[in-house]
């Protein structure tokens, strides 16, 4: 089984969440930034996947991705699996630099 990606890139932006291309790009004071590190990248079958850095914009989409792990995936990335983010580390997860 091979564990490359399929998907093929020069860069990759810091901290990005993957979505779908139709997903939109961030929005807020900082989206001209952001807008200069969100780059497309096509995969071998021709999907597109859009990569840009997380924003305000993400926390709902984030918090359903949180509540959809499992007990062991959560306590392997956060040391504990039991546990619900509270609005405010969604907040500070989704908007890194206020």
């Amino acid at each position: 089984m091979s564990t490359e990606s399929p998907f093929k890139s020069a860069r990759l932006p810091a901290l990005p969440l993957f979505v779908a291309p139709d997903a939109g790009t961030c929005c807020g004071t900082r989206a001209a930034v952001r807008g200069d590190i969100e780059e497309t990248w096509v995969g071998r079958d021709g999907s597109h996947l859009l990569l840009r850095p997380v924003c305000p914009a993400d926390i709902a989409r984030s918090r359903s991705f949180l509540r959809g792990l499992s007990y062991g995936a959560r306590y392997f990335r956060f040391g504990r699996g039991d546990f619900q983010f509270a609005e405010a580390e969604l907040q500070g997860l989704c908007d890194p630099d206020p």
